[in-house]
């Protein structure tokens, strides 16, 4: 769609999505009518917040919280507060949250509730829960925000971008391309790279400044700009938006949509280098410091990220190009080879030096290839008279046709100057012989010279030039010549010349640009000769050079005002503007000055910072970004522009306005809707009875007045009551009264001073066998009747006891029961008993006291006086028989004859601590048995008690690999097999390659025999005499070649060439015998040669 967006190409054709999410919905639902019935759960009672500790509030005040199933009866039933909203509450109390609520269409929650979707100059609108649209012909989208649409608009002029009329120059995007002047390709013919799928600078490589996997402005396709999100600045990982936090904010909930909504904790420890999600310093960024493995060749090269806690897999950048014919010394194409689809002559300047010094030599950025300009003011001999030089590409500077000044005459002198290229000829007597002089009129040939002029006075001799000298006349009548003036200052590099009208001399310097101004090398002023742009009092430019020849360079204010700029700085050769207040220079060309305004919401109060403040209308008319307004239900509460409203005010912290808390008294389900602060119900034993939501449920439900309701009052008749639950409780009755019908609505109604309800309701005051009375809400015993007793005491069942009994013969209390005796009777108050009961005897022969005495005891086992004492023992008569219980310790029946009692001691070595248990533990020596325990004083050598039991005694042999010396001690050596056969770790052998070279046994075998100092054995080295190329193989020593002169002769390896090859016996080579046949005076001088 053309004009949509910042260019026809690329974001000409965006579509914004707002990803919606409901994981808050899920939170927010939870806190509606729970059972219907009024109860709710509040996560405030620990006042942390998080679920934990908490307790279920009962606002029916039927003292069973929701959890316990108090089903959906209650007093206080869930309150609505006005018709549904979308805000995550039953407002309406249908059980039902939200509903009437189309999340996937609904321009003002498209997504997520208060999720607003009216995109201005532009259509389309809330589709699937998403917020897409397209621009309206000339408006962009610069925020990526659906709340306010396209808000940018750019005018597109009918000329669009052109250099014919001035649009090229004039600072703005005139065809909403999104590019201005020299950043247009309609200006510039390869202007910066610009992300649209194009080779804007013409490099042959496309979007190559641009990685949309990471760029928050191009993310995942050009012009995708990701959104600014609450306390965040936007971020692109992998192709996706993100959202990387301010400091000490994190996005606790992983949802990027609501930004980084919670407050960061530092790690006690913080460790940035691990990848585990968490920003451990609170700098706003995550894992910062992890380094991922790399992937990819040159251009696509990159490394692994960590995205929320986990290693993304390595993925190339996607290549430029598909072949790298670029000159530029990087692999474009990625395929680990650099500039290899093309042949490149050069890549700098430098590499173009074709030896010629007049050409001005360059290589063509990124086609690999030298050009040569020639130039001819490097040629410029100074000499108008020498012709035009110039500049050849082959030859170099080639000299032109010199100005021919010949005037056929012998005796004059050819001149030339070298300024005007103006000839002159000058009479030179010297030239002419035989008396005559230089005088080309008189003279008749070619070589100008005639006899002296007659004269008579000097002045006929006169010949007008005053550089051949006076003209005399001489004592012949004739003219003699002067002397020529000679004018040579002995300075070869200045032209000297004498004036013919008065024979002055001058002494001219060159002047080879032409410019009235001597080369200062040779005694002028020129600081450049070959510049005549360049010499004392010229203007000075700003270009990095000396115009004026006074040493300075580009001195002074020479820039002058530029667009905005009323005064400007020459730095590197070039004029910078100092911009004006509220401009700045933003394209980087200075030629226009300060081509933008710093007071629009694209550039405010600097070149490319947007003034764009979350949730405001936002104004920069003095370049500096302020808030102008704030979205509904949004507050700068902090009063700072920078984060712009960065407040709902539906919040209960600021409900309607900044700091103005919603917190109804005793409220649950606090809510602000549209600003207003609402709530669902009370909190348990609240009640809201004046009917005014403003100051919540202001009255407590528990008091006498209002008890359970509002104006419910708690007075009971001759009663104490409470209402501590928000029940009307019975707390006591007044004095000598009850309730006795059992309802608390009529108090204790009834009197309990009568008969019928004594004391206590249905308290019957009759007693048994007795006269009673109740006068003062006691039931009272009177008397008794006759032949019965109040024997215990209690008055509320009357005279109970018959005195005729057993146990109250007589009297209460007066038993017949006489001890141990059996047939007792009670006959007229008199006891009296049969016989005595078994086990029982009259020892002392009174009846009184009945069978006093047990015959179960040890004094009177059996019968009276019959005693039961066993020797080392317990004994016991219960039965009437003496019988053996228990032996006393140290000491057994081991007879097993009871009569003779314990009679054995069990601290022997036979009876230890038992009968027959022998103390004869294994591997020791002393063993003992002093308490009844079997021990001994110590193991036998080479044995251990390695399982802490007394009775086996030493069990375990110490002289075992797993138990070395002592117990537990394991005996494995490295590179060694061990051995403990004498209870000390030792080396029984040592394995193939290695040796004991230290001799300490706990390193075990710790040498390897394979190197040149340990070579098959400890301390034998590999170092064969005369040999070169020593090694140790297996443990054997070797060598690859005897030293010049030496051999092996003897076939040892270890000793080396231990044999010289220069003796007669062995010559050059092992066993060839140096013995000329008919020769005397042998000898072996050098390998294989001999002499005589």
């Amino acid at each position: 769609m053309p004009g949509s967006g910042p260019g026809e190409r690329g974001r000409s054709e965006m579509k914004w999505r707002i990803l919606a999410t409901c994981a808050l919905l899920s939170t927010i639902c939870i806190a509606g009518c729970a059972d219907g019935g009024g109860d709710t759960t509040t996560d405030t009672w620990d006042g942390v917040g998080d679920g934990i500790g908490d307790t279920d509030s009962d606002i029916d005040v039927d003292a069973r919280p929701d959890d316990t199933g108090d089903g959906v009866e209650g007093d206080v039933p869930c309150v609505p507060t006005g018709d549904e909203l979308c805000d995550g509450v039953d407002n309406d109390c249908d059980t039902e949250v939200d509903e009437g609520f189309d999340l996937s269409s609904d321009p003002e929650n498209c997504g997520a509730c208060n999720a607003v979707c009216r995109p201005e100059h532009a259509t389309g609108g809330c589709t699937d829960a998403s917020c897409e649209y397209e621009c309206d012909e000339g408006w962009v989208d610069v925020n990526g925000s659906g709340v306010d649409g396209c808000e940018y608009e750019c005018t597109a002029s009918a000329a669009r971008e052109s250099e014919t009329d001035g649009t090229c120059a004039d600072g703005r995007d005139n065809d909403c391309d999104g590019r201005t002047d020299a950043g247009d390709g309609d200006c510039t013919a390869c202007p910066p790279e610009f992300c649209n799928g194009l080779d804007d600078d013409c490099d042959g490589l496309t979007d190559e400044d641009f990685d949309i996997d990471f760029d928050s402005a191009n993310c995942g396709a050009c012009g995708r700009v990701c959104p600014t999100r609450d306390h965040a600045v936007p971020d692109c990982v992998l192709g996706a938006c993100a959202v990387r936090c301010e400091a000490g904010w994190t996005d606790a909930d992983g949802n990027p949509v609501n930004g980084c909504e919670a407050a960061c904790v530092p790690s006690p420890t913080p460790d940035e280098s691990i990848c585990e999600g968490h920003d451990d310093d609170c700098d706003g960024r995550t894992d910062e410091d992890f380094v991922g493995s790399q992937c990819g060749e040159g251009l696509c090269r990159r490394s692994a990220v960590c995205v929320a806690g986990v290693v993304q897999p390595c993925t190339p950048r996607t290549p430029p190009t598909a072949v790298d014919t670029t000159c530029d010394g990087i692999d474009d194409d990625c395929d680990g080879r650099t500039d290899d689809d093309v042949t490149c002559a050069c890549l700098l300047d430098t590499d173009c030096n074709d030896r010629i010094d007049c050409t001005t030599d360059t290589c063509v950025r990124g086609e690999g290839r030298c050009e040569h300009e020639p130039n001819a003011a490097l040629c410029n001999d100074g000499s108008v008279c020498t012709g035009v030089e110039v500049c050849d590409l082959v030859l170099g500077c080639v000299a032109g046709t010199p100005i021919d000044c010949s005037d056929g005459i012998g005796c004059t002198d050819d001149l030339c100057d070298p300024l005007t290229g103006v000839c002159s000829w000058s009479p030179n007597h010297t030239r002419c012989s035989g008396g005559n002089v230089c005088d080309p009129p008189r003279s008749t040939d070619s070589s100008g010279c005639a006899p002296p002029a007659t004269c008579t006075i000097d002045a006929d001799c006169n010949d007008g030039d005053a550089c051949n000298g006076l003209e005399t006349c001489g004592p012949r009548r004739l003219c003699v010549p002067g002397v020529p003036v000679n004018c040579s200052d002995g300075i070869t590099c200045t032209r000297d010349s004498c004036n013919p009208l008065d024979g002055s001399c001058s002494h001219i310097p060159p002047d080879v640009d032409l410019d009235t101004y001597p080369d200062a090398a040779c005694g002028g002023s020129d600081c450049d000769d070959r510049d005549p742009a360049r010499y004392p009092g010229q203007s000075e430019i700003c270009d990095g050079i000396d115009q004026d020849c006074d040493a300075a360079t580009d001195e002074g204010d020479i820039c002058g005002p530029l667009p905005h700029a009323a005064t400007s700085t020459c730095r590197s050769a070039q004029c910078v503007p100092n911009c004006d207040r509220n401009w700045g220079d933003c394209d980087g060309i200075f030629t226009n000055g300060c081509d933008t305004s710093l007071t629009t919401l694209a550039n405010c109060g600097a070149c490319g910072v947007p003034c764009d403040l979350p949730r405001a209308g936002e104004s920069c008319a003095t370049g500096v970004c302020r808030i102008t307004s704030c979205d509904p239900a949004w507050g700068d509460c902090n009063a700072t522009d920078a984060d712009g409203c960065e407040a709902s005010l539906t919040t209960l912290t600021n409900c309607g306005a900044c700091g103005v808390p919603c917190a109804p008294a005793h409220a649950t389900g606090a809510t602000c809707i549209t600003g207003a602060c609402a709530f669902s119900g009370c909190e348990g034993g609240w009640g809201n009875c004046n009917g005014n939501g403003a100051d919540g449920c202001e009255r407590s439900l528990r008091t006498l007045t209002d008890c359970g309701g509002c104006g419910a009052a708690c007075d009971l008749a001759n009663a104490t009551e409470s209402c501590s639950t928000g029940t009307c409780t019975l707390v006591s009755c007044n004095p000598n009264w009850g309730n006795c019908d059992g309802s608390t609505t009529n108090g204790c109604e009834t009197s309990l001073t009568t008969l019928a309800n004594c004391g206590t309701c249905g308290t019957v005051c009759d007693l048994p066998n007795a006269s009673e009375s109740c006068s003062t809400g006691v039931c009272t015993l009177l008397s008794c009747s006759t032949g019965w007793g109040n024997c215990d005491g209690n008055a509320t069942n009357g005279c109970e006891t018959a005195l005729t009994s057993l146990t109250n013969c007589g009297a209460c209390g007066t038993a017949c029961n006489p001890a141990h005796a059996t047939g007792a009777t009670c006959s007229t108050g008199s006891c009296s008993y049969a016989a005595c009961e078994s086990g029982w005897g009259n020892c002392n022969a009174n009846t009184a006291d009945g069978c006093e005495t047990s015959l179960r005891t040890l004094t009177d086992c059996g019968g009276c006086a019959i005693t039961c004492d066993l020797p080392n023992a317990s004994e016991s008569c219960s039965t009437g028989t003496c019988v053996l219980v228990s032996c006393t310790t140290g000491y057994g029946n081991c007879d097993s004859n009871p009569a003779n009692g314990c009679e054995a001691s069990l601290t022997t070595l036979t009876n230890c601590g038992a009968c027959g248990t022998a103390c004869s533990p294994a591997n020791v020596t002393g063993p003992t048995c002093a308490t009844g325990t079997c021990s001994y004083a110590s193991c036998n050598s080479g044995w251990g008690n390695c399982d802490g039991i007394t009775s086996n005694g030493c069990e375990t042999s110490l002289r075992t690999t797993t138990d070395c010396g002592s117990c537990g001690t394991s005996c494995s050596l490295p590179n060694a097999t061990a051995t403990c056969s004498t209870g000390s770790c030792a080396i029984q052998s040592c394995n193939s390659g290695w040796g004991n070279c230290d001799g300490i046994t706990s390193n075990g075998c710790e040498t390897q025999l394979n190197t040149l100092t340990n070579c098959g054995a400890c301390g034998a080295a590999c170092s064969p005499a005369h040999a070169t190329g020593a090694s140790c193989s297996t443990g054997t020593c070797t060598f690859t070649a005897c030293n010049s002169g030496w051999g092996n002769c003897d076939g040892n390896t270890p000793n080396g060439c231990e044999t010289q090859l220069n003796t007669l016996a062995n010559c050059g080579a092992c066993g060839i015998v140096c013995n000329p046949a008919n020769a005397t005076g042998a000898s072996c001088a050098t390998a294989g040669l001999f002499s005589e």
